[in-house]
């Protein structure tokens, strides 16, 4: 038979080496993290981006985007083959439309609200960060309408020992920017408009006027029919 206080106090062990083994790991994991990749998290990265824009301070904003990761993921071979010299003038189109989206939202969306912070991790080395803005209570635009609800969504990623912001999206009350079909759609049109893949220098070339096509397409509030 079998004693059963020897198997019990064995099984008691056995869970405390366990629990004893995943705080040193957890330690050891906490050791590995630099003081920087602690402190500079993800909503630290969002955070320097809008003061940096409060302040006037743009190339400290731009030094917290990674626009090339964001460019090779949405264009692939075209922006791995392109010559440098067309990549850069991808980047400075996107910093750019960055800037413009500020200048669109931020003094009448943002600025001067409470602005609220969700960090939402999708893994190790990638999350997002919601930024809310909620209208105040009773302000109307110059129109005379409700003031619209706003949230930045920022996506970012952790590279080379710190954190990078790779995506931003925005909603305004129920409509949302969606950038991960913005380069599909402009590739299709050029595609179809030269009947080749287009190089990036062509790219670069028209998507000013196609991203101002796109989103106002995108954002049109249909009418509704009259009443009879």
């Amino acid at each position: 038979m079998r004693n059963e206080g020897w198997y019990w106090r064995r099984r008691v062990s056995k869970s405390m080496v366990l629990v004893a083994a995943l705080g040193l790991w957890s330690l050891v994991h906490q050791a590995c993290l630099t003081t920087s990749e602690i402190e500079e998290g993800p909503a630290v990265i969002v955070e320097r981006i809008h003061k940096a824009w409060v302040s006037g301070d743009y190339e400290r904003m731009h030094a917290n985007v990674d626009y090339g990761f964001r460019l090779q993921e949405t264009l692939g071979p075209i922006w791995d083959s392109a010559p440098s010299a067309d990549q850069a003038d991808s980047v400075a189109l996107m910093r750019g439309m960055f800037e413009t989206t500020m200048t669109r939202y931020w003094n009448s969306h943002v600025a001067g609200r409470s602005l609220s912070r969700t960090l939402r991790w999708r893994g190790a080395d990638l999350a997002w960060v919601y930024v809310k803005a909620p209208a105040p209570p009773g302000a109307l635009k110059e129109d005379g309408t409700p003031s619209d609800d706003f949230e930045w969504r920022y996506r970012l990623h952790r590279r080379n020992g710190r954190w990078w912001v790779t995506q931003r999206e925005h909603l305004v009350s129920f409509a949302a920017s969606h950038t991960n079909t913005l380069f599909p759609r402009v590739l299709g049109y050029l595609r179809s408009m030269y009947d080749r893949t287009p190089t990036l220098a062509e790219v670069n070339a028209n998507i000013p006027a196609l991203a101002k096509r796109l989103r106002s397409r995108s954002f049109k509030v249909p009418t509704l029919p009259k009443a009879k």
